[in-house]
């Protein structure tokens, strides 16, 4: 990125140099007027590029920080329960208890598993569920991987 940025500014004063001698011996003879245009346009693109290639600011630092701040923040307070069987996974709302707040997840739905150090990442249907390892009641990581393995595209990290 430093070399990009060096690279610019060399060839942002290059233009310039090149676009001031254009423009000067066309301003002293006014007969030819494509030297004074493209000395016009050297500078300009000179001047542009040259100023163009400032820093860039932490404009997008506050939207990201909210970004970052709202993903890992629950707006309601919802427990939720989730169990694998041979069927697929089952989502389960433990507060609401009817069996409409019940989601069944087929194996098939699912693109990948991804487990990490600490947590489990599923991808399924186009969402994507975070399950913290330290989350799990029953089983060990062992026996869930050798259980989800088979039926989907389990990778471990």
């Amino acid at each position: 990125m430093q070399k990009r940025r060096r690279r610019t500014k060399m060839l942002s004063v290059i233009c310039l140099v090149l676009g001031g001698s254009a423009l000067v011996p066309g301003m002293a003879a006014p007969r030819d007027p494509i030297l004074i245009l493209a000395g016009a346009v050297g500078i300009f693109f000179g001047l542009f590029r040259l100023y163009g290639t400032q820093k860039p600011g932490k404009r997008f630092q506050i939207p990201a920080k909210t970004l970052l701040n709202k993903l890992f923040t629950f707006t309601g307070h919802t427990a939720v329960r989730i169990t694998f069987s041979d069927a697929g996974m089952v989502l389960e709302d433990i507060h609401a208890g009817m069996p409409e707040n019940r989601r069944p997840i087929p194996y098939p739905s699912f693109e990948c598993i991804i487990e990490c150090s600490d947590l489990y990442l599923l991808a399924y249907s186009g969402n994507g569920l975070i399950l913290p390892k330290c989350c799990q009641i029953s089983g060990t990581p062992e026996q869930l991987r050798a259980a989800l393995s088979p039926k989907t595209c389990y990778l471990l990290l």
